[in-house]
């Protein structure tokens, strides 16, 4: 590492940290019936969008999405949409020992528990599906965050399963890569998110009042 890596490292994890910071204390403000309103704007735009992906592929759809927890925007209808339109939809159950994401095959049945950080995930017996599967298949992936830019900068919370997740894409070319699609709140779009070069970069972001695409993805 050189001497400009050094120095430069440290001020992009400090602000990401103070970032994260103000993020969520912002995010804590929204007030209850604005995140009902916002979710349902934000939801319909979205599906939108998915429902022009299927008619360019000529069927339904294989989606990576993830269970909202405490204040993030509530993307359930969203998900319930895509399963009345008969698209494939997979959560993620947490491994801590390697800090990766497996994944679930996901209905109205599925069996939760309460899993890393207290965020609800497919109980354990319900099988995962293995990775190559998910990789093979996926068009969408759904990614959860903190703050987003117009340049697909995404800020998580620290931990990099996603990160990690979606890198693996990166290691197993030809195989295409999903597009990434980010639904969030309008305070959550900020004028610059710092990113390293292991963070991954989204596709398209979706608000309550806006669709904004980060490069051509099909839409």
């Amino acid at each position: 590492m050189n001497e400009d890596q050094l120095t430069h490292q440290p001020s992009v994890k400090l602000a990401k940290h103070e970032l994260r910071t103000a993020l969520k204390r912002k995010r804590n403000h929204i007030d209850a019936d604005q995140r009902k309103q916002d979710a349902k704007q934000a939801c319909r735009r979205a599906a939108q969008l998915l429902e022009e992906l299927r008619h360019e592929q000529g069927r339904p759809l294989t989606v990576c999405a993830y269970m909202p927890f405490g204040p993030e925007l509530d993307i359930i209808p969203l998900m319930e949409a895509c399963l009345s339109s008969g698209d494939q939809l997979y959560i993620p159950r947490t491994l801590q020992d390697t800090h990766t994401l497996e994944w679930v095959g996901w209905n109205m049945s599925t069996p939760f528990k309460s899993g890393v950080f207290g965020i609800r995930e497919p109980a354990d017996e319900a099988e995962a599906v293995p990775i190559h599967h998910i990789m093979n298949n996926t068009n969408i992936v759904l990614v959860p965050g903190l703050g987003f830019d117009r340049t697909g900068g995404r800020l998580g919370m620290g931990a990099g399963y996603y990160d990690r997740f979606l890198s693996l894409w990166e290691s197993a070319k030809p195989i295409d890569k999903p597009r990434l699609l980010s639904i969030i709140y309008n305070e959550q779009l900020v004028v610059r998110v710092p990113v390293e070069p292991h963070d991954a970069m989204i596709d398209i972001l979706v608000t309550p009042s806006q669709v904004i695409p980060i490069k051509k993805a099909g839409f």
